[in-house]
């Protein structure tokens, strides 16, 4: 069954210089998702989360590549390359 994703509205962007952050916040939350914690916490919302954050990833990366000195293009390729979003398979 092919689970449908959810579009955030046209206003829900997020500003280019958050990229690089919110990259690297969603390989914790799928690694929680998939391997569990000693707590009980609400998967559906965590995954819910992770997918919200992972399509603004995507649907940001061409723009906040844009322009970079070397610093801030390392740092951007850094935060891209842990990300890895092909491992992580949604609705699990």
């Amino acid at each position: 069954m092919r689970q449908s994703v959810h579009r955030p509205s046209p206003g829900c962007r997020v500003n280019a210089a958050d990229l690089a952050g919110l990259a690297q916040a969603v390989p914790p939350l799928v690694s929680i998702l998939r391997y569990g914690t000693a707590r009980k916490i609400p998967e559906s919302a965590l995954g819910a989360l992770a997918r919200t954050l992972a399509i603004e990833v995507i649907t940001g990366a061409a723009v906040a590549s844009r322009n970079l000195d070397a610093e801030a293009a390392e740092r951007m390729r850094a935060a891209f390359a842990a990300f890895d979003f092909g491992a992580w398979t949604p609705g699990r």
